[in-house]
């Protein structure tokens, strides 16, 4: 009959379905088996819908088994139905092993998906032995998912599956996904083999948070079993990771060992590490409270510097405790000045008046005097009062002030005779300003009416005649003189540039001989050489200024900026209270930012000296020129002065780094050398302060990353997110009533949120992330505007003409002040 003409219409039949009934089906598959084709020409006969045919067609292929065959029944795989890959994966399990392995093994290692996944789902779908091999293959190598699968199946025998599979799981906790790490540590943890310990301690240090909680209960477990065996190694986790690291293996120590050993093991570490490091390991101590406070306060009176130094600084910030008045007053006779310093500082923040007996004994210890007032002032005792008094007679003038700064917080009306007294006899200007404001401040909350300070002394007795003119505008309450050929002098009040034209017209020659008058020969080449130069005069008796000389078209010229005689506080610049949190940072970025003499120096300084007047630290500037010197006080000040002391900031920067600081200001950001090393010294765990000329605080942002080459900048907004504490944009605003001029403050706090949109390159949405955080200290330039508004400092034209949304503000301004563009005109 025609219908068996051949094998190949025989074969194409049975794939079509083309018999009647169940005989001619079993006439067709009998005449194919007497004659069988190549196997691989019957593998469509594997996926066929009659169970019969699918028999004899793996008979068939079975018979004969070959290469190519096995290699396209594998490779079929993927693309077959359920039902038909069971039916491939029971014959490739009776197909000999080296043809599935030379078949399969290829598409395991496949780049394209669609054939390599296939190909490790029918592996582990293989039985018996084989099934084993690809499993612990697939562990390694597979896609996630069959990984995971793989990991059930190895260690579905409990821990002895476990244990009997370290060489394999040890590894895959290393793999990528993270997912998969997470599982095959809880199958670890359930281990007691020594191999997992290092593994465990690994993922302490440099895991994720689920990574950290599982090697935390794995670790805790081991250490109550062996808490000596394990102590050693936890001491080294401290060295490595981040701080939550290190509140992890603290707690594991303390859970498992008694603080009265163990707080010392950890500050005998401490001693050995670099500064930044015995910093980060000790903030993280002091978080455990009480149950290191006892054990600390044993350790003050330790024979060895070192240690006592370590206990200090445990117990110098966090504790408010009646208990640490006793030890610490012991200190203040301490031969080491740095721990009597210290206790100062405690006893101070104790606000404890059983400490003002042994700091009024401290103001004698010329070493400990400045944190001795602070910390008086700090307790607010009147007993304090006479000693501190006392010390109006002191020959220094920056002791006379420091005691001047100490009775503004007193409220006491004993005071005003003697602020009056300075005020009016003091030989010092600044002590005289300075007695003056407090008087004033007093009275105000005593209720009575005091004048400020008396008129000041005779003009110290000056020859050159540029001197004498700096001293006049220092006394006018000047911010800047400059000195132009065929110009009379021009001095800037309040923000407003202004003739002095009485004095009348400079000559080229008047500039040369009065600017080249206070140069020595060295800046002289130096201005000859570069056409410019930046550098800081001092007149002793007088005070200090930034200074410029330059040479224009019409002769050699000058700008003198006025430094003031005392360091401005925080109160005095209005600056945001949110900052003081520097004082708890240990590393991470601060930028002020802010156009040409908008004050960023200014509020530098007043960062500077609340540091120094606060907290025992090193500090390194970096300035160009040292504008305001820094007395000792708390803090060990050190400044660098560009030409004088290093060549450039990134010189200073890279030799800061191996100096020990704690903090390093850079006077400003001017180049990409100097933002990288920047970047890398706050990476590295110092604290940097330093400045940026922008015009807002996004813009700092931006300018910072776009000052790198574009195959960089991915790479600094990685490392900005990361290092970002604050950035403050500032402005100076006119006052109300024309006098004076006054901060405005942007401000960013670098938040997760915010270090999210500096990554994503997505600044333009940081301002919403500044209205919705207010409560953070982030404060937007309209948000500002507002306070200062309500606050009476500023008009309603100035903050119209200032704001990023002038309709906020237009209602409130009168209209015939507002100069508004007319649009409409040609």
């Amino acid at each position: 009959m025609a219908l068996f003409g051949g094998r190949k219409n025989t074969l194409d039949t049975i794939l079509a379905s083309g018999w009647a009934d169940e005989s001619e089906r079993n006439t067709l598959l009998q005449e194919l088996r007497s004659s069988p084709p190549k196997p691989a020409i019957v593998l469509p006969m594997l996926w066929h819908a009659d169970a019969v045919v699918r028999k004899i067609g793996a008979e068939i292929v079975l018979a004969k088994p070959d290469a190519d065959t096995t290699r396209q029944l594998i490779t079929s795989y993927g693309q077959r139905t359920p039902q038909a890959r069971k039916v491939i994966v029971a014959v490739a399990a009776r197909l000999p092993s080296e043809l599935v392995k030379t078949a399969l093994d290829p598409l395991l290692v496949e780049t394209q998906q669609d054939l390599r996944r296939p190909a490790w789902e029918l592996a582990l779908a293989m039985p018996g032995t084989a099934r084993v091999g690809y499993l612990r293959r697939a562990l390694l190598e597979a896609p996630s998912t069959l990984r995971l699968q793989a990991l059930e199946e190895l260690t579905a025998g409990g821990v002895s599956a476990v244990e009997s599979q370290l060489e394999l799981l040890i590894p895959a906790a290393a793999a990528q996904d993270r997912q998969l790490r997470q599982k095959v540590l809880e199958k670890l943890a359930s281990s007691d083999s020594p191999e997992i310990l290092e593994l465990m301690l690994d993922r302490l240090a440099e895991g994720d948070e689920e990574e950290r909680k599982i090697a935390d209960t794995y670790l805790r477990r081991v250490a109550n079993a062996n808490p000596e065996g394990l102590r050693e190694t936890l001491l080294e986790v401290l060295t490595r990771g981040s701080d939550e690291t290190r509140r992890l293996a603290i707690g594991i120590l303390l859970d498992s060992g008694s603080p009265q050993q163990i707080v010392p093991q950890i500050l005998d570490l401490c001693s050995r590490l670099a500064g930044w490091m015995r910093t980060r390991i000790i903030d993280v101590l002091r978080e455990s409270g009480d149950r290191v406070l006892e054990p600390a306060l044993a350790l003050l009176q330790h024979p060895d510097r070192e240690t006592r130094t370590n206990a200090i600084m445990v117990l110098a910030d966090g504790f408010k405790d009646p208990r640490l008045v006793a030890p610490f007053s012991q200190l203040l006779a301490d031969d080491d000045w740095w721990l009597r310093v210290t206790a100062c500082q405690v006893l101070g923040g104790l606000e404890d008046e059983r400490a003002v007996a042994p700091l009024v004994q401290a103001l004698s210890d010329e070493d400990t005097r400045w944190a001795a007032v602070d910390s008086l002032a700090q307790i607010g005792a009147t007993s304090a009062l006479k000693p501190l008094s006392q010390l109006l007679k002191d020959p220094r003038e920056e002791v006379r002030l420091e005691v001047l700064q100490a009775f503004s917080r007193f409220q006491d009306q004993r005071l005003l005779p003697v602020l009056r007294s300075v005020r009016d006899r003091d030989p010092a200007d600044a002590v005289r300003q300075r007695a003056g404001e407090v008087l004033q401040e007093i009275g105000r909350q005593v209720g009575i009416e005091e004048q400020g300070a008396a008129p000041s002394g005779a003009t110290p007795q000056l020859q050159n005649p540029l001197d004498k003119l700096l001293h006049r505008i220092r006394v006018q309450g000047a911010s800047d003189l400059h000195l132009s050929v065929d110009e009379p002098p021009l001095v800037r009040i309040d923000g407003v540039l202004a003739r002095m034209e009485k004095l009348g017209k400079l000559s080229a020659a008047h500039t040369q001989r009065y600017i080249l008058g206070i140069l020595d020969d060295q800046q002289r080449r130096v201005l000859k050489q570069e056409q410019a130069l930046d550098f800081c005069h001092e007149i002793p008796g007088v005070g200090r200024y930034r200074a410029n000389a330059y040479i224009q078209r019409r002769g050699l010229c000058a700008s003198f900026r006025v430094i003031p005689d005392r360091a401005p506080t925080f109160a005095d610049l209005r600056l945001p209270e949110q900052l003081k949190e520097l004082l708890d940072y240990h590393q991470g970025v601060i930028i002020l930012s802010g156009p040409s003499g908008c004050g960023k120096s200014t509020t530098l300084t007043a960062l500077v000296d609340l540091i120094n007047t606060t907290k025992p630290t090193h500090v390194i500037t970096l300035e160009d020129p040292i504008e305001f010197v820094h007395p000792p006080k708390m803090a060990l000040v050190n400044q660098r002065e560009l030409g004088a002391h290093t060549l450039a900031f990134a010189n200073g920067l890279r030799a800061a780094l191996r100096e020990d600081p704690d903090i390093i200001v850079v006077g400003e950001l001017r180049d990409t050398d100097t933002i990288r090393m920047a970047l890398e010294a706050a990476e590295t765990g110092h604290l940097v302060i330093t400045t940026l000329h922008t015009t807002s605080a996004v813009q700092t942002i931006d300018r910072l990353v776009e000052s790198f080459p574009p195959d960089e900048q991915s790479q600094v907004r990685t490392s900005l997110s990361e290092s970002l504490k604050y950035i403050v944009s500032q402005r100076l605003l006119p006052m109300k009533g024309g006098r004076g001029r006054v901060a405005l403050f942007e401000v960013i706090k670098g938040t997760l949120s915010i270090a999210n949109k500096i990554r994503k390159c997505e600044t333009f949405q940081i301002p919403g992330l500044m209205q919705i955080g207010r409560h953070l200290g982030m404060r937007t330039r309209d948000h500002a505007l507002q306070d200062l508004l309500e606050e009476g400092l500023i008009s309603p034209e100035t903050a119209w003409r200032h704001a990023e949304k002038k309709e906020t503000f237009v209602g409130l301004c009168d209209p015939s002040k507002i100069q508004v563009p007319d649009w409409s005109a040609p």
